[in-house]
């Protein structure tokens, strides 16, 4: 699979959502579902985050060659620390490189603020923790 990495688009947060909750599907098939409704005030607390990393220049999304964003990184400062706020991939674009080269542009995005990029994630599925490490 041929993909690019851009700079998110501030207009791009309904894509952020909609690669989300593909990526998603992933957890689901792990025994893991959060149906949390868009509404829900967790989900709006994300969304919000998300739409400040897309304001400030701190999104990034790759996209396939037909320029169609099929994952994304959101990045933060938190507490003056680089962040990793999320990195979601569509289920067909997964295992190709697309999140291996989001989080590789997320740690540069990290050093250019000198500092080591923290994130939080699910220590118990077997591919998410690994992956990060």
């Amino acid at each position: 699979m041929k993909f690019s990495l851009r700079g998110a688009r501030t207009n791009e947060l309904d894509t952020l959502v909609a690669i989300d909750e593909d990526a998603i599907a992933l957890y689901a098939q792990a025994g893991l579902r959060f149906g949390i409704a868009p509404d829900h005030p967790f989900a709006l607390a994300e969304y919000a985050s998300w739409r400040r990393s897309l304001e400030a220049g701190d999104a990034f999304v790759a996209v396939d060659e037909l320029g169609t964003p099929v994952g994304f990184a959101t990045l933060a400062l938190v507490d003056g620390a680089p962040y990793l706020d999320q990195l979601s991939v569509r289920l067909a674009s997964m295992r190709r490189g697309v999140g291996r080269a989001l989080l590789a542009r997320a740690r540069e995005w990290a050093r250019a603020r000198d500092g080591a990029l923290w994130l939080n994630t699910y220590g118990h599925l077997a591919w998410n923790r690994p992956f990060y490490e």
